[in-house]
């Protein structure tokens, strides 16, 4: 229980720096909106986990690896936004 603590405290507040980070970097930089979402993926996945704080072991390595694999998804592109914008 108090592992699923800290990785609620650890999503909320990634994902909440990550969307005030793509706010605040919208006119520098081209791929803000991917850095965005990858936000809205973690505060999403911290309000799951307060929910349902109870998740058994399985349900919580099904949700975490959902979670990884679209907050990875998000920083590739991410990352090819702003290698374009780099060659450009």
């Amino acid at each position: 229980m108090v592992l699923i603590f800290f990785i609620w405290v650890w999503a909320l507040v990634t994902g909440i720096l990550r969307i005030f980070e793509a706010i605040r970097l919208r006119k520098e930089i081209s791929g803000e909106v991917w850095l965005a979402l990858s936000g809205v993926v973690l505060v999403l996945f911290a309000f799951m986990l307060r929910l349902r704080p109870t998740l058994g072991g399985f349900d919580l390595a099904w949700v975490i690896g959902a979670t990884a694999l679209l907050f990875g998804l998000f920083e590739i592109m991410l990352g090819r936004e702003l290698r374009s914008m780099q060659h450009a």
